[in-house]
Formats: C-alpha cells, structure tokens, sequence
C-alpha cells in the first residue's frame, strides 16, 4: 500500500491515484512511499506546489504618460505574486475596449518581481529597462478608461475594470496604482492615484515620474488605504514598511489594531494614528525585532523610503490614545522623530484619559515629549526614554504626565531636556528609575506626592526630585522614602492642613535660592523619624554650600513635628516655629544664619528637646538663650 503525505497529513490507500482539492494561494507538499508484502518501505518521493489562479496581475498604469512634455510614453507594470519566475511566453495583454493595446508577451518574471512594457521605446522610463518595448496601437490608451486584460491560452488572468476616466491616476500624470496584488484587479476600489510621496523612475528628459515601476506601489505602503478603521485589523512584517500619508488615519468603534514583531510604521508630514471611542492599540514586537514609529524621512528604518538618499528626518505628528475603557498593550517598540500635530501633545505618544501598559520600548527625538499623558492610567516600565531635547523647545521632556494613575518602574531618561515631569497626579509610584545627562531636571514633581524610591542619577542640570507645591493631601499620610537622588525644595513646599509628612532615614532635602527661596512650610504634621545626626539632612542644592543658601522649616499654627535623626544646615533660618510646639531629639543645626526661631505662642507649649548640637551659626536661637 501507499503512505501518502498532503500538508503534514498522513493517509494510507492501496489506490494507484487520488484527486485533490487545493486552496487557492496556497502553498503544498506532498510525499510519497510504499511498503511492499515483506514490510519494507520505498525512499519516499516528495514535490512541492504553488497554486494561484492569479499568479501574475496588473499592477500599475501610466495612462496619461509621464508629463506634458511625454504624454505619448505611455507604460504598463506586471507583478508575479508567486514565488516561482514565471514564463510569459503567449501570455496576451490587451484592452477589451478597442484591442489597443494588443501585446503579445515574452520573457520571465521573476518571483515576486515585475515585468514591465512600455509603449514606443525603451526611453519612456530612462533610467529602468523594459521588459517589453512597442505600439500601444492607435492612439495608445484612451484618457477617458479601458477595460485591460491579461490572459494566458485564452484564459482571463487578471483584469481592470472600466472605469469613467479610469479607476485611478489622473491626467495630471499621476500613476494609477493597484492597492492589493492579492485582491481582484476587477475591484474598482482596489485601484488609487500615485501622489508623489513615494515615486520612482525619470522620463525621457530626465524628470522625476509619479509612479513606482517596478517598485512597491505608493498605495500598496497605506494601512487600510488611508481610511479610517472601525473593525480589527492586523499589520503583518510581510508588508513592512507601512505609511501614513499627510493625514491623521483613526481607529474607533472599539476596533483593535495588532501589530506583528519587526513592522515599521513610517509617517508623512503630519500624520499620526488616533484611538478613540474604544479602539486600542496591541502593539507587541521583541528585543530583535521591533516595532517602529517613525518619520517618513527616517532611513535608520525600513530604508530611504523618500528616496533622497540623505538621512533627513523631519517631525511627524504622534501616536494619540484618548479611549476610555480600552487598555493598550506596547512592548518593545521604537517611537521617534513624533508630537507635530495636536498642540495640546506634541509627542511621540500621547495618551488622554485611557489606561495603557508600555514596556521595553523606546522614545527619542520628540518634538517636545517624548511621552505626554493626560489623566490616564498607565505603567511604564523597562523603557529609555533618551534625546528629547529639541533646543527650540523649553519644555522638551521624556515623560510628561498631568493627572492620572502612575506606575514607573525601571526605565532610563537620559540626555533630555527634562527626565519626567509630574503634575497633580490621583497616585503616583515612581521605583528603581536612572536619570543621567538630562539638561534640566533629573525629575519635577508637582502637586500630591506619591511613592518614590531608589531613582538615581548623575551629570543632570538638577540632579533632583524637584518638589513644588502641595504634596500632600488632607486626612492623608505621606512618606518620602529615601533615594540616591535627593529631594530638592523647588520654592515654597506646603504640607496642608490635616494631613502628614513622614521623612525616612536616609532621605536627603535640598533647597536653593534659584527661582525662589526654598521653603517646605507645615499646616499639618511633620514627622522625621531618623536616629542619628546623618540620617537624614536638611541641606543646600548647591556644590560649594554656604549659609542662607535656601529658606527653611516653617511650622505654622495647628502643626504638628516630631523631629529626630537629622541634620539641618546652609539655610537662612533652619527652623521656625510659629504657634507650633516643639519636640526635637538627636538634631544638629550647622552652618546656617540661623538655628532656630521661636514665637511666644511656641513656646507656651512643652518644649521637648533633647540632644540637640549648633555648629558654626551665625546665631543659634531666636529668641537668644533657649538652649
């Protein structure tokens, strides 16, 4: 009998043949052996097959020539859309309107290769060789449309319809194009215009062509042709690079957009991608393979798509998420050169009251952000965010965030003009973050504060958490947890009324004179839980220190401080109590104008004080002799 193998299914059959149904576009394999009376087997044999019922199709129409000057140079592309050359001997081409063009073909097209005819001579296209040169008939291809066919003995191939001044192109010698080698030529909406933005090809007189011989269509780059997209749709690599052109191209009514690891995704001008109304994005690629947003002039990836052979790379709009109720899933991808469009973005990524998880992923060379979130609810982690530090732009920053709910974890910023920015955040964790080179601040944080930990950093401008305004909440508790980076008390610093400041061993607060003098100014409690003098310090921002360098603690009436471990120096007056008790152990003052001030409503409380050192003030207490 007979083992025989279809596809990776086996089957046996003692009959001498079998008939199959194959899939169109599909490509088989199949093997052979047989097993004689005394059990032993046959070498198998084993062939392969391609089946297409379209293996070669018309893919692009110069019917209105290649400019005023040449509209007689007419010329037609073929596409072999298999993997085998094919041998176009007695294929025919003709038009079914008026049998002109009539051409009966020759030659091979290679595997996934074009074939291309020009009417007259081989100068119609100077600079790329024909594959079939002569008479389009009389008169050439009528301006108004005709009906081409590609037949093989006899049997249509591939065709394009007649369409009222054609299907595509214009007569301003822009190409017509076909979107889909894999879709019927016989689809009218399956044909578009060539628009100058990928070309390819001179004339005669050595002008640029707007068309794309022998060359992927301008039109075939489009997601969804350009078209807004309200159902799920997947990028695959295989048709990488994709475009979009000019415009900004939407995904809503809940749609998903799936991209496959290694597609690059590259935008003209000010385009970009818009979620909104329940559309997300899935965009899933790996450390080898990537996925990428970028401009159209980019060459780093998916190639000198402009073809000026230079590595010019002019912003494009962004990549904007504003979907409540979806979630977005981004990994190892590649956004740059973004934040064109949408003045209130103007970033790489911008995502607007939607929640989205972003890892491994990197974002560089934004126009001013390089990722901006508006009350959304995201996690980042694992990603670099490098280089957005575009000179015209004050504001450049990594990651600026307003509002929303924040998990940043384990990501790098470095060398922008600002690393993360924060502002009045509803919960904020920020863990394990590095910041080095950025121009400015390492991070700003205003408003609320929530969890800080070991975020470390180096050579930036403000090597700091910079802190300014209310940071803390009523009826709430606030900790500052220590980190390699220091606090830095950018102006007047408020802990409000009924809530509390806890401060950590280890932590280290800074204040300057830059901007305004620095402050951090209690209406509710401060507790500084260190044991000893180093624990925690109370200090200036500036590399060579010196008295009156920052304001200092300011207690108001109603607050509360329970104050141990910590030093307190370089400040105009350490620490002020107004209408507040105090309760001090193992605290040292150094080096500041002075220690410490005292009103008279202070001082009618309990003073609970205990090992507590001046060195080197200008004056210790006022009023004098309190210690």
């Amino acid at each position: 009998y007979y083992e025989f193998t279809n596809n990776g299914t086996i089957s046996t059959t003692t009959a001498t043949s079998t008939a199959l149904t194959l899939a169109d576009n599909s490509n088989n394999s199949f093997s052979l052996r047989t097993k004689d009376i005394t059990g032993n087997w046959s070498t198998a044999a084993t062939v392969t097959a391609e089946i297409s019922t379209m293996p070669v199709v018309i893919n692009e129409v110069a019917w209105s020539g290649n400019s005023a000057a040449y509209s007689a140079d007419e010329w037609i592309e073929l596409y072999n859309r298999t993997g085998k050359s094919i041998n176009l001997a007695n294929w025919i081409l003709y038009s079914a309107t008026d049998l002109s063009p009539y051409i009966t073909l020759s030659g091979v097209v290679s595997a996934r290769g074009y074939y291309l005819v020009e009417r007259t001579n081989d100068e119609t296209i100077s600079d790329i060789a024909a594959d079939w040169t002569g008479s389009f008939g009389s008169g050439g291809l009528i301006n108004s449309g005709e009906n081409l066919i590609l037949s093989r003995a006899s049997s249509t191939i591939d065709q394009v319809p007649y369409c009222y001044n054609w299907c595509g192109g214009s007569s301003n010698y822009y190409s017509m194009e076909r979107y889909e080698p894999d879709t019927v030529g016989t689809n009218a909406s399956n044909w578009g215009t060539n628009n100058a933005t990928i070309r390819n090809g001179r004339n005669a007189g050595g002008g640029n062509i707007n068309g794309t011989p022998k060359a992927r269509n301008n039109v075939n780059y489009l997601i969804n042709k350009g078209n807004s997209v309200s159902s799920n749709l997947t990028l695959y690599a295989s048709g990488s690079p994709y475009l979009v052109d000019y415009s900004i191209q939407t995904f809503n009514a809940s749609s998903t957009l799936t991209i496959e690891p290694g597609v690059v995704i590259k935008f003209n001008n000010n385009a970009g991608l818009s979620f909104a109304n329940g559309a997300k994005i899935s965009a899933q690629g790996t450390a080898d393979n990537p996925i990428v947003f970028t401009s159209f002039d980019d060459d780093t990836y998916g190639g000198d798509t402009n073809g000026d052979t230079a590595s010019t790379t002019p912003y494009w709009g962004g990549l904007r998420i504003d979907s409540p109720g979806a979630e977005s899933v981004i990994s190892n991808a590649v956004f740059r050169y973004g934040g064109r469009a949408w003045t209130d973005g103007q970033a790489n990524l911008h995502i607007a009251n939607s929640s989205a998880v972003i890892t491994n992923s990197i974002f560089e060379y934004s126009k001013i952000y390089g990722v901006r979130l508006s009350s959304a609810s995201t996690t980042f982690s694992g990603n670099i965010f490098r280089h957005n530090n575009n000179s015209e732009e004050g504001s450049s920053t990594g990651l600026y965030a307003e509002g929303g709910n924040l998990t940043i974890n384990s990501n790098s910023f470095s060398n922008n003009r600002r690393g993360l920015y924060i502002a009045n955040a509803n919960s904020t964790s920020v863990n394990s973050n590095t910041f080095t080179s950025n121009t400015n601040e390492a991070v700003s944080y205003n408003g609320k504060l929530g969890s800080f930990s070991n975020n470390s950093g180096s050579g930036n401008g403000v090597n700091a958490i910079s802190l300014s305004g209310t940071i803390t909440q009523n009826g709430a508790t606030t900790t500052l947890a220590a980190n390699p980076l220091p606090y830095l008390l950018n102006g007047g610093v408020t802990v409000a009324a009924s809530s509390t400041l806890v401060v950590n061993s280890g932590v280290a607060i800074k204040g300057w004179t830059i901007n305004s003098l620095s402050y951090l100014n209690v209406y509710g409690n401060l507790v500084v839980s260190g044991a000893n003098f180093s624990d925690i310090v109370f200090g200036s921002m500036f590399s060579s220190p010196a008295k009156g360098n920052w304001g200092g603690v300011r207690l108001y009436s109603g607050s509360y401080s329970n104050i141990s471990g910590a030093t307190f120096e370089y400040a105009g007056t350490a620490m002020t109590y107004n209408g507040s008790s105090l309760n001090l152990a193992n605290v040292k003052f150094n080096e500041n104008t002075l220690g410490l001030s005292a009103d008279p409503a202070s001082l009618s409380y309990p003073v609970n004080v205990s090992n507590i050192t001046f060195t080197d003030n200008t004056a210790t207490t006022s009023p004098g002799g309190l210690w």
